[in-house]
């Protein structure tokens, strides 16, 4: 009786073995794998936006004529962003669309930073932070 399903597995066992041959024969492929990212593509859309807020504001304009010349940028993305700063107002545009994206996309801050009072100035040419007193 002990060798009943022992035998009945050795019977079985190349039946399915086969049948499994078959089926590759048969012309089914098995699907092909899915492609990673391109080399040197990230994979989160954050950290795209984030690297392109960083390269933007290492290029930051930041001469000027007159205070109105001058905008503040928001913080909290990336840590080259900080808790925010002042540009000149081409800058602050490109920075305020990367922002919109970041948002868009769902990304968190990378920092959290207090409130503080937007106040930009034109001191000798440059965009500045007013000294708040």
């Amino acid at each position: 009786m002990r060798a009943a399903p022992l035998l009945l597995a050795l019977l079985l066992a190349p039946a399915l073995l086969l049948s499994c041959r078959c089926e590759q024969r048969s012309g089914q492929q098995p699907p092909p794998p899915t492609p990673g990212p391109a080399p040197g593509k990230a994979l989160d859309p954050c950290a795209e936006i984030i690297e392109a807020y960083a390269r933007t504001l290492e290029k930051a304009g930041l001469s000027c004529r007159v205070d109105g010349d001058c905008a503040c940028y928001q913080g909290g993305v990336g840590p080259r962003a900080g808790c925010g700063g002042v540009a000149n107002r081409e800058t602050v545009a490109r920075l305020d669309a990367l922002w919109e994206k970041f948002r868009a996309a769902g990304c968190g801050y990378t920092q959290h930073c207090g409130p503080w009072e937007c106040t930009p100035r034109c001191h000798q040419g440059q965009c500045v932070r007013a000294s708040v007193g």
